[in-house]
């Protein structure tokens, strides 16, 4: 089966005949749609836009340079008016939507602006901004100020206007070296950071959370402390305060995840109109990102543990901030955590009314949802449930649950019915990503239920949109699929969508009663670019499916090929890799290797952790893939090359090791070496060690998150030995590339030592180091860069006479890296050709 009809639909879609090669420079031009919020009354429309990617004032915010680049727009509903700057902005700073008051008669909008955060309150009849003076703290868990009214508003702040966390992680360690070395170099100070000692506890960030009057300015500070989270009560009566705690205690035959926190977390209860402040589990650590109030009363539900306790031994409380009172709110559920390595593992649990409920095993049966055993009555009613999706909308009177064969609908007796059939159906969705609303809101496994949320259904190529208020309404859309359903206004007749065709243009589109119009575009740039053709090849061993990507246009001669492997990353025929053109993927960019004339295999890898050697079957693994790749006769079987990037770099180095029947191999910020990783600081925190040892970074990705060591390198040296290229360098004799930013969390040390080693014995290796760069490259000089090395290096080492394309940028002469390399070359070609006979034998 192959895909070429995505470059036909592209194409057809643009009206344009002929396509064009997609470059470095398409890349850096993409723009983005943020988050959206609609006013109640259907009037109007904010929404996050995000400028091209290459217009940035600064690359040094790292995984949050797109906050450089916000605008925030409006739309006016009523009268069809255009996508428009909501209030005038800096090209020179970036803007983007916080919280918008009950009424919605005030928009709070955070600017990121000559590296510093403020806080400006727009009023949204007369579109003026008001910039308060003091200084806004962001946190995954919770960033947005919250409204107690549309006159009050609750903000956590710091003292001072540096940069917040986590904006300051891309620039603080050149920030903050600076002055230390400094005052060495003056002799009059000491240039020190200081950490541990016995009994003593690195000092915590001091905030402030106060409520602002946005008419009087008058402030009153409520709470103070190391405070990283704040969630206010349906009525607004109650304030739950979330706390860094003292650092974790872990034992040592304990493996460090990657889920884990540096801090314990403590959880009090304060009344906004005064009073007592309570702790609400005393000596207890809280789970930080799951903070759940009933809806109609002071009830909060959290998930808690002692310390040093596993998580899995942890239970779901209820405290009443009226009375004080706590209890456990399930005595026989032992609630579902999934596993994690990204470090977000939040138990799954919400209120149907003022009904708790939670996802988990009880009396040994598999997980579901369950309600405490007093709501027998419920617990009957969730046992009819016709699916256990992991994630329910819920009102006072019923379940909404979408099923793989459509959308149900479930009262409190247990009766059900299938309100709208076929799958998978999508939801609103207003915002882009957690860092807008946080990781609790976006990881809310129970949503209230609004009649007046649109839903999408899936007709073959194209869609319905309908409402779940309107039984009889619905809208045919646009043939380009919806990418994210925003919104709808009953009361405006209106639903806000964003499409996108395969070439990665982007249209905000308006569905009313006249039917449905553009309202803006994006990336209009990306029309005729080339899109290749995408193959399916299913292994038969495991049912899983390797996606062959090769240039667009026939062909009469095999390719040369570039795997790209990634361990635990599977794909099915439906499932298929993303490869977009509009996206900043700087790392590794399957659409870019296809404009240079190769062929790109994307394996199926499963991550087998156990056993003494971590990547023990990676390169089996990848050679059976290649060889399915090879019998469609499309693929140039002599001229192979694998390149990865972070765990991935790390396979292309363990295959270096396995194997030399490919020709050549990049490793991207690649952890060589695995005891490195376990126990180091990240450049970031190297010069922050006042503020404590931070344990994820430090241990949670070798011992129990993707490294899967489970232990330390004391404990077991010959695991670390055998699952780390490093220490296999001897047995690598075709040429490398390392790549590596200079203050990446996997250590750059990682590639040094990988190329040290390698150049000492004669090898064909050379190092790309991007300085002010960490895990991924971000600054647009220095990603052109990157992949003009990489297009001269595969098209030395594969003997290709291809070149980044015009529309990318133009091709640079060899460095002296590589010409430095010409006797290694040679050398490995004879080695190639003595094992050529015994390779075609496999």
């Amino acid at each position: 089966m192959r895909f070429p009809w995505l470059a036909a639909l592209c194409l057809a879609m643009a009206g344009i005949a002929d396509a064009r090669p997609y470059g470095v420079d398409d890349m850096l031009r993409v723009e983005s749609y943020g988050q959206a919020l609609i006013d109640p009354d259907g009037r109007w429309v904010v929404i996050d836009r995000y400028r091209r990617y290459d217009s940035a004032a600064s690359y040094r915010y790292d995984g949050f340079t797109r906050r450089g680049l916000g605008v925030v727009m409006r739309l006016d509903l009523q009268h069809g008016g255009r996508l428009e700057p909501l209030f005038s902005q800096d090209d020179g700073a970036g803007y983007w939507i916080a919280s918008l008051s009950p009424s919605a008669k005030r928009l709070a909008v955070f600017r990121l602006k000559d590296e510093m955060l403020s806080l400006g309150i727009v009023d949204m009849a007369t579109r003026e901004v008001r910039w308060l003076l003091q200084h806004p703290v962001t946190s995954l868990l919770h960033p947005a100020p919250d409204w107690l009214d549309d006159q009050r508003l609750l903000l956590v702040a710091a003292d001072s206007p540096a940069l917040p966390w986590p904006f300051a992680t891309g620039s603080r360690y050149q920030a903050e070296v600076i002055p230390l070395w400094a005052r060495t170099a003056r002799g009059q100070e000491p240039g020190v950071s200081v950490v541990g000692g016995t009994g003593e506890a690195a000092p915590l960030p001091q905030r402030r959370l106060l409520m602002i009057d946005v008419e009087t300015g008058q402030t009153t500070q409520l709470g103070d402390g190391p405070i990283a989270d704040v969630a206010i009560s349906p009525d607004g009566a109650s304030i739950a305060l979330l706390r860094e705690g003292p650092e974790p205690v872990i034992p040592l035959n304990v493996p460090v995840r990657s889920s884990d926190q540096n801090r314990q977390y403590r959880l009090s209860v304060l009344r906004t109109k005064g009073g007592l402040e309570r702790e609400a589990c005393i000596g207890c650590d809280i789970q930080p990102g799951f903070l759940e109030w009933a809806p109609r009363s002071d009830r909060l539900m959290f998930f808690a543990r002692a310390p040093g306790q596993d998580w899995a031994a942890g239970e779901l409380r209820l405290f009443d901030a009226r009375t004080g009172r706590i209890r456990a709110a399930f005595d026989d559920v032992t609630p579902f955590l999934p596993p994690d390595d990204s470090g977000v593992r939040l138990v799954r649990a919400g209120w149907w009314g003022e009904v708790p409920l939670v996802f988990g095993q009880r009396g040994g049966r598999s997980s579901r949802w369950s309600a405490p055993r007093a709501a027998a009555s419920i617990n009957k009613a969730l046992e009819r449930l016709p699916c256990q999706p992991p994630l329910l909308q819920a009102g006072s009177a019923r379940l909404l649950l979408a099923c793989p064969d459509g959308l149900w609908t479930m009262d409190r007796t247990g009766n059900s019915r299938r309100i709208i059939k076929g799958g998978p159906i999508s939801m609103p969705r207003s915002t882009s990503e957690s860092f807008d609303i946080g990781i609790r809101a976006n990881h809310r496994s129970i949503t209230a239920i609004s009649d007046d949320a649109p839903i999408v259904i899936p007709q073959g190529a194209q869609a319905q949109l309908r409402w779940l208020g309107w039984a009889n309404r619905t809208t045919d859309h646009t043939t380009d699929p919806i990418t994210r359903l925003l919104f709808g206004s009953r009361r405006a007749g209106i639903a806000l969508l964003i499409t996108r065709d395969a070439c990665g243009v982007g249209r905000l589109m308006a569905s009313g009663p006249a039917g449905i119009r553009e309202i803006d575009r994006t990336n209009a740039h990306l029309a005729d670019v080339d899109l290749p053709d995408m193959r399916p090849l299913t292994n038969p061993a495991t049912g899983l499916t390797d996606w062959l990507i090769r240039p667009a246009g026939n062909r009469s001669k095999p390719l040369p090929l570039i795997v790209v492997p990634y361990p635990g990353m599977t794909f099915t025929m439906d499932r298929r890799p993303a490869v977009a053109p509009d996206m900043v993927a700087a790392s590794v960019n399957p659409l870019l290797l296809t404009s240079l004339g190769y062929a790109v295999l994307m394996p199926s890898l499963v991550d087998a952790r156990d056993g003494m050697d971590r990547g023990a079957t990676l390169g089996t693994q990848v050679e059976q893939a290649v060889d399915r790749a090879i019998a469609t006769g499309l693929i140039d079987s002599e001229r192979v090359a694998v390149y990865g990037h972070s765990f991935g770099g790390y396979t292309s180095l363990k295959i270096a090791t396995q194997s030399h029947r490919f020709r050549a191999y990049i490793a991207s910020a690649a952890p060589s070496d695995l005891a490195i990783q376990h126990g180091a600081l990240s450049p970031a925190d190297r010069v922050a060690l006042e503020e404590g040892f931070p344990l994820t970074v430090g241990f949670g990705w070798a011992e129990g998150g993707q490294g899967s060591m489970q232990t330390g390198p004391q404990a077991a040296p010959e695991r670390y030995r055998l699952s780390s290229p490093y220490y296999q360098a001897d047995a690598i004799s075709d040429p490398v590339l390392l790549i590596h930013g200079d203050i990446d969390p996997v250590l750059a040390i990682n590639s040094e030592r990988m190329f040290t080693q390698l150049h000492r014995r004669g090898r064909d290796v050379t190092l790309l180091r991007y300085w002010g760069e960490a895990h991924n490259l971000r600054s647009p000089g220095n990603i052109r860069d990157m992949w003009q090395h990489i297009a001269a290096w595969l098209g030395d080492r594969l003997a290709v006479g291809g070149s980044l394309k015009p529309s990318a940028a133009p091709t640079i002469p060899s460095p002296p890296a590589l010409r430095a390399a010409n006797d290694h070359r040679a050398r490995a070609a004879l080695h190639r050709s003595a094992l050529a006979p015994a390779l075609r034998g496999r």
